[in-house]
């Protein structure tokens, strides 16, 4: 099975304790998005670290613009909130 094609990836910023920004992406639940391998491309492309958690990756720093350009380029809708 493939990704639905109405997928909406939802990517928004947080403040973690400490003032630590982390870009996290949600919306991607779906089972058949291969998470851990997009979070691996993400981090490479962004030289950043991240991680999954609860079906969505984190990654660390202010990413957003980077993300959304990199998610639409591997045909995956994305928002920025």
């Amino acid at each position: 099975a493939s990704p639905p094609k109405a997928q909406l990836a939802k990517i928004s910023l947080q403040k973690r304790k400490g003032n630590r920004l982390v870009t996290l992406h949600t919306g991607l639940e779906h089972p058949a998005n291969d998470l851990p391998k997009l979070c691996t491309d993400l981090k490479s492309s962004l030289a950043t670290g991240g991680s999954v958690q609860n079906r969505a990756i984190e990654l660390q720093g202010n990413h957003t613009t980077a993300a959304h350009t990199f998610l639409t380029t591997h045909h995956i809708n994305a928002r920025i909130l």
